[in-house]
């Protein structure tokens, strides 16, 4: 079930994923501080699931739900970077976020799990 330590395991792996974007962002030659027209529709996308996890009236059941979100959009990002650097020529990077989505795709089957043990326990009461 849910645990601090995975969830700070986690936090961390995402914490080192912003690292990895910054570094080839650079590596690019392009400037990780840009708001894109894309990057901007995001994170005002990404405002009303953030608003979800802070309200103290949402369950935990509720707030695991908009992190789900989150993450099927994390994953699907983190395979068209890999697409897009390998059409780049950029194999050691593909390599490098192709790490990062392995990393993702286990965040989101111990999220599954969890939301569905959630579930599973609601269910009887």
């Amino acid at each position: 079930m849910l645990s601090v330590d995975q969830l700070q395991q986690f936090r961390a792996e995402e914490a080192a994923h912003l690292g990895l974007c910054w570094d080839a962002l650079r590596q690019l030659g392009a400037d990780p501080t840009a708001v894109t027209p894309l990057a901007d529709t995001n994170a005002v996308a990404s405002i009303g699931l953030m608003q979800v996890i802070a309200d103290p009236r949402m369950t935990i059941a509720q707030s695991l739900h908009a992190i789900h979100v989150a993450e099927l959009t994390d994953n699907d990002g983190w395979r068209l970077l890999i697409k897009l650097a390998r059409e780049m020529g950029q194999d050691e990077m593909a390599g490098r976020l192709q790490t990062a989505l392995e990393e993702e795709e286990r965040h989101l089957a111990s999220l599954r799990t969890w939301m569905e043990q959630i579930s599973l326990d609601g269910a009887g009461a």
